[in-house]
């Protein structure tokens, strides 16, 4: 008998860059699919188009843990829309976004992704495909680069 699975991961990759000493840090952080993402997922099998385009990033200030049944962070402080969505080999998907030196200085603890038709400017649009908690006090020295990279494979 046969036996495959199907594996839907995401990571993240994030770089800060301190403007003025020019000292880079870098996290790498695994998180979960929420389960609205995921219904997303299944819906080509039923002929259905998914909603999933990944659209923003968001950032917020409050640390409670992720389940994964989460629809919308906690307490969305900061949104940026995506800087570059591109396919890095045949089954992984990398979008970076980019937090300016000026934007979302302070306390970070949260950080989201949203995605679909529905994923606006506005906080807590969109369709959340992964939450992670990060903590970390962003100065107005610092920019950051949230890599996500999306991986679908044979497990």
């Amino acid at each position: 008998m046969i036996k495959e699975k199907f594996i839907r991961k995401g990571k993240f990759f994030i770089k800060v860059i301190n403007a003025k000493t020019n000292k880079i840090k870098n996290f790498e952080i695994h998180n979960i699919i929420t389960a609205t993402a995921l219904a997303e997922m299944a819906k080509p099998l039923n002929g259905d188009s998914p909603d999933l385009e990944i659209k923003y990033v968001a950032v917020g200030d409050d640390d409670t843990a992720v389940t994964g049944n989460e629809t919308t962070l906690v307490n969305e402080t900061e949104r940026k829309a995506v800087a570059t969505l591109s396919i890095v080999s045949n089954t992984i998907v990398q979008s970076e976004f980019v937090l300016l030196k000026a934007e979302a200085v302070g306390t970070i603890e949260e950080v989201g992704i949203f995605c679909g038709s529905s994923a606006g400017a506005a906080a807590d649009s969109g369709t959340l495909l992964s939450r992670i908690l990060w903590s970390y006090d962003k100065s107005a020295d610092e920019e950051i680069h949230i890599i996500r990279q999306d991986s679908i494979e044979r497990g």
